[in-house]
């Protein structure tokens, strides 16, 4: 059985920060709007997680994606999302949709 994850897109349409605002991926659906932050989810999507890599939390209890080194893989990405994994040679993997 295929390890998966769900994953939810973020879109930040109000900001305290400039570079705030706009789409990025999150393992966490968006929480309340506040005062300084306003934004949405999609829902979030299932995805296939590549061999070897898991879901847990990091030391502030945050839900992380992890390669077999016990490294943190930032998601990135706009259209798809992708972690990025220094460990490996373009750092970089494409994670599949569960359909």
């Amino acid at each position: 059985m295929k390890n998966t994850v769900k994953i939810y897109e973020i879109f930040v349409h109000e900001s305290l920060e400039a570079n705030g605002e706009g789409y990025h991926y999150s393992l966490a659906p968006w929480g309340d709007n506040t005062k300084y932050y306003k934004g949405s989810d999609d829902g979030g999507l299932d995805y296939i997680l590549p061999d070897g890599y898991t879901v847990a939390e990091d030391v502030t209890g945050t839900m992380q994606i992890w390669n077999e080194k016990g490294e943190h893989c930032e998601l990135v990405g706009r259209k798809y999302p992708a972690i990025v994994d220094v460990s490996k040679g373009d750092g970089l993997r494409r994670l599949a949709r569960l359909v």
